[in-house]
């Protein structure tokens, strides 16, 4: 997609949220460095909601300021002019959009995992040498501003690109590059010049996801890009503890970016879940209270101190020192899928049958179900090689199936493709949140079933 395109495509989305005036008037001023303290100050005092904002981030442990700060002057003194600005307008921007869920989007578990990025960012930098620019927290915060524009305007893209991701286990930036040809790093660029924030803020945007398109980081601005890609993985971490490869490739980044050692990412990891609580609790927004510092300390005592590859003695980490095997114990014994059968919940009598034609045709069995909650109950007792859910079905609907799959230990990892009406646009998005793999537009061909049952079938011949 040509750059062209991606501002045409930002320019036609009218009601897409527009910055306040006074935030814009505030990013213009981390340009003039010239402008009063004083004219800042009336700035952001003339938003109520903003001011009380700024004054809890300020005095969260997250700046480790001592004593109360009461007034944006003395922040400034504190904290310094660009630093307080930049703050002020990576608020304003998260203040646009809902706290909760919303057009099937979670905006909370979305912001949660922005302000941890943040976070992160800050303590990444704290930790590397040079006096790192202003704009960590908020560049970090708002990252992945693209997404927000994907979900309001381009949902079905989104979903695409998300079962793609999941499908494929590739990063979702690449999936979107491979799927429709841009990418929400890109559009949150576009995003933030049309509010006219800062040009860094724009250049670290566009560029955070370098390392996963294996791109080459702009040399004037990479320390910071390279900072805020980090706290990509230092979020995603925390929200996926229990992934090992994630936080290897943590490891491995922060190794080859800073020089980091395990130690620094577990100092890191540590302290960021009760930072961004802190920061939580002043805001409108629901953070998972869940002690994420106890689930990661939990994971740590399911490793195996001998590596099950190599027999090699004394691990201490989450990788084998000798071979680099992983060393994580496995605490559910994986459950045999078949390799034939497709699990079809649809409630409608001639979906089904069509459905399971194309099925048969590929060599593979049809196991019916006419509800959600029929469906969990016979993939239970026989693990399919796959699940095809229905959005709208009686008694229970796909998405509180796909969430009950989603929960269970043996079901978990099982491919679900949602079906789901060309209208229905903000349930894809609910749904790949959810952990759908893919999706299927109705009404739906032959062709299209195929393609999926190929694409997550691999076994599966057609006869």
């Amino acid at each position: 997609m040509t750059d062209e395109a991606l501002e045409q495509m930002i320019n036609d989305a009218d009601d897409f949220p527009a910055l306040s005036d006074v935030a814009t008037a505030i990013a213009r001023m981390t340009s003039d460095l010239s402008a009063p303290v004083k004219d800042v100050a009336n700035r952001i005092e003339a938003d109520p909601i903003l001011l009380q904002r700024m004054l809890a981030v300020v005095n969260s442990p997250f700046y480790g300021v001592s004593g109360s700060i009461t007034k944006i002057t003395d922040a400034v003194s504190l904290l310094g002019y660009k630093k307080v600005c930049n703050l002020a307008v990576g608020l304003s921007v998260q203040a646009l959009f809902p706290a909760e869920q919303a057009h099937g989007f979670d905006y909370a578990k979305f912001w949660q995992w922005s302000f941890s990025a943040g976070v992160a960012a800050g303590l990444i930098a704290s930790r590397i040498p040079g006096d790192q620019p202003s704009d960590v927290f908020s560049a970090g915060l708002l990252q992945n501003v693209g997404v927000l524009f994907l979900v309001c305007h381009r949902p079905l893209d989104y979903g695409t690109a998300m079962g793609m991701s999941r499908g494929q286990h590739i990063p979702l930036v690449v999936a979107e590059r491979e799927s429709w040809g841009g990418d929400h790093a890109l559009i949150g660029a576009k995003v933030c010049e049309k509010w006219q924030l800062p040009r860094l803020m724009v250049e670290v945007i566009k560029h955070h996801h370098f390392a996963e398109l294996k791109e080459n980081a702009p040399d004037g601005t990479r320390a910071i890009i390279q900072v805020i890609n980090l706290s990509g993985l230092v979020a995603d971490v925390i929200e996926d503890p229990d992934d090992e490869g994630l936080r290897k490739q943590l490891d491995d980044r922060g190794k080859d970016f800073f020089g980091f050692g395990s130690k620094t990412i577990d100092q890191i990891l540590e302290k960021l879940p009760e930072l961004v609580q802190s920061i939580g609790q002043s805001f409108a927004i629901k953070f998972d209270s869940g002690n994420r510092s106890a689930k990661l300390a939990s994971v740590e005592a399911q490793y195996h101190t001998t590596c099950p590859s190599c027999d090699a003695e004394e691990q201490q980490g989450k990788f084998c020192s000798a071979c680099g095997g992983p060393l994580l114990m496995e605490t559910t014994p994986k459950v045999k899928r078949s390799a034939r059968k497709i699990l079809v919940a649809e409630d409608s009598i001639a979906s089904r049958r069509a459905l399971c034609f194309v099925i048969k045709k590929f060599g593979c069995i049809p196991v019916e179900a006419v509800n959600g909650h029929e469906a969990i109950e016979m993939a239970k007792k026989d693990p399919p090689g796959m699940i095809m859910l229905d959005v709208v079905m009686p008694r229970m609907n796909g998405l509180e199936a796909l969430k009950r799959i989603r929960e269970d230990d043996v079901l978990s990892d099982i491919p679900v493709v949602m079906l789901t009406s060309l209208t229905d646009s903000e349930t894809v998005v609910e749904a790949v949140q959810a952990g759908a793999n893919d999706y299927v537009i109705k009404p739906y061909t032959a062709d299209i079933i195929a393609d999926r049952i190929k694409k997550y079938m691999p076994e599966s011949k057609k006869k």
